[in-house]
C-alpha cells in the first residue's frame, strides 16, 4: 500500500538555487579543495534504461575506480519505498568518495569476523562499481533487504517485530535516511573513516560561574542535528544556509539543576564551541534539519558558509569554509538526492532517474545537507 504522507518529522524547508556551475565543493567527495584541478575532463553520464546488476567486463564501461569520481552515478532502482535507502547510499558514496569508500570496505571485508557482514561488504563493493560502470540503472533491492538479517538491522522489539523494517511498503518514522544511515554506519564501521569526527562542547554559565557540560553520544554521529524550531517566525523570511549552520554554535538558554540539592530548575546560558579531533583530516560536515519552521521558505544553496572551530589536536582556533555538495530531500512520497558533480553541476538523483537539476524542480523539503570542507585557516 502506498502511503504518500510527507513525514512530519522532516524539516519544512524549500531548496532552491540548484544550478549548473554555482561553485564550490570537492569533485571526488573526499573533501579536498575545489581549487585542485585535473588536466583530464570527463563527460557526465546520465542514466539510460534499466539493467540488472551484471558482472562481466563486456557489460561494463572500462573505468578505473580511482576515476569513478569524474562520472555521475547511474540511477538506483528498487521498490518505491526504498528511496530513503537509495538516497542514503548515494550520499555515502559521493560524500566519502568512491575510491576511499571502496578501500574501507575492502579492509572491513578482510578484518570482520562475521561472514554475513563480509558478504554484505562484497555486495556493497559490487554495487559501487556498478553505479559507475553499468550502462543503466542498478537494481539495489536485494542488497537493501538483505541487510535485515545483519546487526544492527536485525534487532526486534518486545512484540518480536523488526525495530527497523527495511522492506515495509508503509511509511514509518523509522524509514528515513537519518535512521538508516546510523545503522548502516554501525554495520560497516564508518566511524573509523577519518573526515567526519565532530564534537560540540557546551559550557553552562550562571551568575558569572562556568561549568563544562559533557554531551553524551550513544554511537558514532555522522550528522549534526539542527532544530529549526529555534528559528523565530520573524526570521524565517531572511533565513539562509549560513544562519542555519550558525545554529550549531549559537548561544542558547537551558533549564537545569545547577546544584544537586536544588528543587527547582535554574535558567542558565549555554555557550557552544565546535571542536574537531583533527582538523587536517576533517573533510566533511553533514547537518540534519529537524523540527519545523513557522512557514516554508526558499533556501539558496549557492556559495559557501563558514564555521568557527577548535582543533583538539593543536588547540588552535580555526575558521572553516564549507560548500554544500549533497542534499537529501523529500517530495512526492519519495526521497531524492542532489549531488554536485566533478563539473560543479548539480544533478538530481531520483530512483532510476539522473538528470541535471533545474531551479524550478526543487520545491522539496531538505532533510540532510552535506558540506565539503574546502578551506581551513586560522581564526581572525
Amino acid at each position: 500500500m502506498m502511503n504518500g504522507r510527507r513525514p512530519h518529522w522532516g524539516a519544512m524547508i524549500v531548496v532552491a538555487g540548484v544550478v549548473s556551475g554555482c561553485g564550490g565543493g570537492s569533485g571526488d567527495g573526499s573533501g579536498e579543495t575545489v581549487e585542485r584541478s585535473s588536466t583530464t575532463t570527463r563527460p557526465s553520464i546520465v542514466a539510460g534504461g534499466n539493467v540488472n546488476l551484471i558482472t562481466g567486463a563486456d557489460a561494463r564501461k572500462a573505468i578505473a575506480p580511482e576515476d569513478f569520481h569524474f562520472y555521475d552515478m547511474q540511477g538506483f532502482r528498487a521498490f518505491w519505498h526504498h528511496s530513503y535507502a537509495n538516497s542514503s547510499l548515494k550520499l555515502l558514496i559521493s560524500a566519502i568518495g568512491p575510491k576511499k569508500l571502496l578501500d574501507h570496505l575492502e579492509s572491513f571485508r578482510t578484518t570482520t569476523q562475521d561472514p554475513d557482514a563480509r558478504t554484505a561488504a562484497a555486495q556493497f563493493i559490487e554495487l559501487i562499481h556498478a553505479a559507475y560502470t553499468s550502462y543503466g540503472s542498478v537494481d539495489t533491492h536485494a542488497f537493501i533487504v538483505g541487510l535485515q538479517k545483519l546487526a544492527p538491522f536485525n534487532k526486534r522489539n518486545a512484540a518480536g517485530e523488526w525495530e527497523f523494517k527495511l522492506d515495509s511498503d508503509v511509511f514509518s518514522k523509522e524509514q528515513d535516511p537519518q535512521q538508516f544511515l546510523a545503522l548502516f554506519s554501525e554495520l560497516f564501521r564508518l566511524d573509523t573513516l577519518p573526515g567526519w569526527s565532530f564534537d560540540l562542547d557546551e559550557t553552562y554559565v550562571h551568575q558569572g560561574q562556568e561549568r563544562a557540560h559533557k554531551r553524551e553520544k550513544s554511537r558514532f554521529q555522522m550528522f549534526q542535528p539542527i532544530d529549526l524550531g529555534r528559528i523565530r517566525p520573524e526570521d524565517v523570511a531572511r533565513l539562509n544556509l549560513q544562519k542555519i549552520v550558525d545554529l550549531l554554535h549559537a548561544q542558547d538558554e537551558a533549564q537545569i539543576r545547577w546544584n544537586d540539592a536544588d528543587t527547582a530548575p535554574t535558567t542558565v546560558q549555554v555557550i557552544r564551541q565546535v571542536s574537531i579531533p583533527d582538523a587536517e583530516n576533517f573533510d566533511r560536515l553533514t547537518i540534519s534539519l529537524q523540527g519545523t519552521l513557522a512557514g516554508a521558505t526558499t533556501l539558496s544553496i549557492k556559495g559557501a558558509v563558514t564555521l568557527p572551530a577548535v582543533d583538539q589536536k593543536t588547540g588552535k582556533k580555526l575558521l572553516l569554509t564549507l560548500r554544500p555538495k549533497e542534499i537529501v530531500a523529500w517530495a512526492n512520497s519519495r526521497y531524492s538526492i542532489r549531488i554536485k558533480n566533478h563539473e560543479l553541476e548539480w544533478m538530481k538523483h531520483s530512483e532510476s532517474s539522473v538528470l541535471p537539476a533545474e531551479s524550478g524542480d526543487d520545491k522539496d523539503n531538505a532533510q540532510l545537507v552535506n558540506f565539503a570542507v574546502t578551506n581551513i585557516v586560522p581564526a581572525p
